[in-house]
């Protein structure tokens, strides 16, 4: 699959196999579904006149629907295009953001957002003096990109959105409700996606990501573990590296910052991945000064006999280090 910038506004929407023919077969199928009842009970018979003008009027609706909504962005994109540059009058073009955000999800109209030139014109805003631009700019990306190779090379093919993305991350002026929507785009934009994640570490995201795991607020700390754990599991490679960068002490320090109530789920599922088929890691979780086995046996004692997904993941991540003594080698006693 490849991008297609240059596609027209007139051929945007039938080019390269979109339009309602793909991502509207949900609806399709509910149409269908319901064409089937006590009456009709044999879904491969015939089906009467009057529910096969049910469905051709429903697909009508629904592809004039579609048509609707690829005209709402391509009026967005003009209203943000208009824009002169000054700060000011940015409140003009609040609307028109949100007005894509609430489409792009649909898979179709992200391809179509894409061919209209769609991430040049909205990345334009990654770099304003407006917070909640900023976030709604960088919210747009990781809803379009996510499970979407058209979209994500896109973005990664540009020249600016990743360094503008990071450049929000390291941002002092910026809270985490904005650095969370610039970590989301991306994540979404390198998820399965080796040639984004090649860029993204070109580009030092690791060590920003780890810089944001050992400093931020809680929120935005998980959100990172839990895209590290994503990519431990698509490029395990990195484990290596992100041993050597002290990615252990974070994620045990993370654990201990979250309150006993509230999820941890995150956290241990990074540690299970992170651990998984790496003998160093083991070594490294084991060592006296992490104080994490300690750690696990309190959590295990805490939740007693509830029946929760955390004391599930702590007892495994405990047994995982109980088969390794001491030196490293298998306790054959296990």
């Amino acid at each position: 699959m490849t991008s297609e910038r240059n596609q027209s506004d007139e051929n945007v929407v039938s080019a390269g196999g979109s339009g309602p023919s793909t991502a509207t077969l949900q609806q399709m199928l509910a149409i269908s579904t319901s064409l089937t009842n006590e009456q009709n009970p044999n879904p491969t018979g015939p089906v009467d006149k009057d529910r096969m003008k049910f469905f051709f009027e429903s697909l009508q609706s629904i592809q004039g629907s579609y048509q609707d909504d690829i005209e709402v962005i391509k009026h967005s994109l003009a209203e943000l295009k208009s824009w002169s540059g000054d700060n000011s009058s940015l409140e003009s073009c609040t609307l028109a953001l949100q007005n894509i955000m609430d489409l792009v999800d649909h898979i179709d109209v992200a391809s179509d957002f894409m061919k209209l030139n769609g991430f040049a014109v909205v990345s334009r805003f990654l770099s304003v003096d407006d917070p909640e631009v900023i976030r709604m700019s960088a919210e747009i990306i990781g809803i379009s990109c996510q499970n979407h190779p058209l979209c994500q090379k896109a973005v990664v093919d540009h020249p600016k959105i990743f360094p503008d993305l990071f450049s929000v991350l390291q941002s002092s002026q910026l809270k985490d409700g904005v650095k969370l929507k610039a970590v989301f785009a991306l994540s979404s934009s390198i998820q399965n996606n080796p040639a984004g994640h090649d860029k993204f570490k070109k580009l030092n995201g690791y060590d920003v990501f780890l810089s944001i795991l050992k400093t931020a607020d809680i929120p935005l700390r998980l959100r990172i573990c839990f895209v590290f754990d994503c990519l431990c599991s698509q490029f395990p490679e990195i484990k290596s590296n992100l041993l050597e960068k002290h990615y252990v002490n974070y994620l045990v320090e993370l654990l201990t910052l979250i309150p006993l109530e509230e999820p941890k789920e995150t956290v241990l599922n990074a540690m299970l991945t992170f651990i998984e088929g790496f003998y160093d890691a083991i070594c490294e979780c084991k060592k006296e000064e992490h104080n994490l086995k300690p750690i696990l046996e309190y959590l295990i004692a805490h939740y007693k006999d509830e029946v929760v997904v955390e004391k599930e993941k702590a007892i495994r991540l405990k047994e995982e280090l109980d088969r390794f003594a001491p030196e490293g080698e298998p306790n054959l006693k296990k």
